[in-house]
């Protein structure tokens, strides 16, 4: 019990006596860059193939506005194309669809010990999808369907972030301990000559994660101070 206390006083003296190792008007640059392709083919009776290609850019920028609070906006666009065909039944299924998003956000630094800070960080994001499928399922009934959706998100999640050099910083980010979105997504058949016709999806969704349990998902990064 007399470790256990003397560890607790420990602890907690570190955080008070941690100071920040950052200077109002410093600037953050990150994101990350992404390409990925593959094929599936197989000769067997059910003469299956695929292609799909995948293409996503997510840079940030951020700015020190005090020693401890980072304010900074990050944008994104992405590229999925799939491509799948079942040659003994000719039927085939082709998407090429593409999405935009753009965030704001404000971060808390709490100094832990030298160089290790514990975060907090709020973000608001909005994105945009647009896409197309064409298709046939092998009696020549073709469809082409066109899709449009938006969607608003904002959560609060907590972090760690230790500062590898003077410009490096590595970030530990846990899931949103709050968490709400909305999203709406609206599709017509297009194709020539068939009855038009439209359908729309609308969600709403709210999550908290403050009980404890498995870590669901851990994003890991790096950002550089560029001045």
């Amino acid at each position: 019990m007399k470790k256990l206390t003397t560890l607790t006083i420990l602890f907690f003296a570190a955080i008070t006596a941690g100071t920040a190792q950052f200077q109002k008007g410093q600037k953050l640059l990150g994101g990350s860059i992404s390409y990925s392709t593959g094929t599936t083919k197989t000769d067997q009776v059910s003469n299956f193939n695929s292609k799909r290609s995948n293409f996503s850019f997510n840079p940030s920028f951020a700015w020190f506005t005090s020693a401890n609070r980072l304010t900074g906006f990050s944008v994104g666009y992405g590229r999925n194309k799939t491509y799948q065909e079942q040659l003994s039944g000719s039927s085939y299924q082709e998407s090429l669809s593409g999405s935009g998003s753009a965030d704001v956000f404000t971060e808390r630094y709490y100094p832990v010990i030298n160089k290790l800070f514990f975060t907090l960080q709020g973000r608001l994001g909005v994105s945009y999808t647009r896409g197309k499928t064409r298709g046939a399922n092998g009696t020549n009934n073709e469809v082409e369907n066109q899709q449009r959706g938006f969607g608003i998100n904002m959560g609060l999640a907590p972090g760690i972030t230790y500062q590898l050099s003077p410009r490096v910083l590595f970030d530990l980010r846990l899931n949103n301990m709050l968490n709400a979105g909305y999203s709406r997504t609206t599709s017509k058949n297009v194709k020539p000559g068939t009855n038009a016709s439209k359908w729309t999806e609308e969600s709403f969704a709210v999550s908290s994660s403050l009980s404890s349990g498995t870590l669901g998902s851990v994003g890991l990064g790096f950002r550089w101070i560029i001045k």
